[in-house]
């Protein structure tokens, strides 16, 4: 929904893994700890992303997910990106 291109070009080598809940399921011992982030004003992912979080948290996949006023737009990328910047330093300097 956000690419031009037609989405055949995005196929996978494996068709079972089209989706990020079958990748996370098939994957779940091996994937980093994952953060994400939505804004309660974006329309068109808050849904979504609030349904991943809790499907992550039914298969116990170690995740951390906020959400923070803003939508779906540069605005809200410019704020929230330092907490995923933060995220990942801390997970280095906590080797």
């Amino acid at each position: 929904m956000f690419v031009d291109t037609p989405l055949a070009q995005y196929r996978e080598i494996d068709e079972g893994e089209k989706d990020v809940y079958t990748w996370l399921a098939r994957h779940r011992e091996k994937i980093p700890p994952l953060r994400f982030d939505c804004g309660r004003d974006d329309h068109l992912l808050l849904e979504t992303n609030r349904q991943l979080q809790h499907w992550c948290r039914e298969q116990g996949i170690p995740h951390r997910y906020e959400e923070f006023p803003g939508g779906h737009d540069w605005r809200y990328w410019h704020a929230r990106i330092k907490d995923t910047l933060h995220f990942f330093n801390s997970l280095l300097t906590n080797r």
